[in-house]
């Protein structure tokens, strides 16, 4: 029997799931006319680029799949991490299960603001706080903590 140990560490992609399809999603959604809405932490996730380490694929939002960039970082009762703003259009969506989670379909609290609905994850903010990001606009290095008050 496979100890934990042998067992891979993130489960394999189905194969619809290319990398020029994955490419092509990123590109979408980092392009203008993508952003679903105009709000400040959408552009400010649309605007940065924060580089992947290890530990960083523990914490990747379970809607968009990236890093979380600025803004709160939530989980539901059974540890699914998400962007804050993702968790909240979400929850926002009005669709009848928009207030389960969208990994495990854990029941999340009836109201209206994501942050409410999941537990903040302050170990997740700490551990991105230093990451290295760069600023899609000027390339300027900064860390996730001081990405959301740069101004390019």
């Amino acid at each position: 029997m496979p100890s934990v140990r042998d067992m891979p560490m993130v489960a394999p992609r189905p194969a619809c799931y290319s990398d020029s399809v994955l490419e092509q999603a990123k590109a979408a959604r980092l392009t203008p006319d993508a952003t679903p809405c105009g709000c400040a932490e959408c552009v400010a996730e649309r605007d940065s680029y924060v580089q992947r380490t290890p530990a960083c694929a523990l914490v990747e939002c379970g809607i968009c799949l990236e890093l979380p960039t600025s803004g709160p970082i939530v989980q539901c009762p059974e540890g699914h991490i998400f962007c804050g703003h993702c968790l909240r259009r979400h929850t926002m969506s009005g669709l009848a299960s928009s207030h389960c989670c969208p990994v495990c379909r854990s029941k999340l609290p009836s109201t209206s603001a994501a942050e409410n609905a999941a537990s903040r994850c302050r170990l997740a903010e700490l551990l991105l706080a230093d990451v290295p990001a760069s600023c899609k606009h000027c390339h300027a290095k900064l860390t996730r903590a001081t990405l959301r008050d740069h101004a390019p």
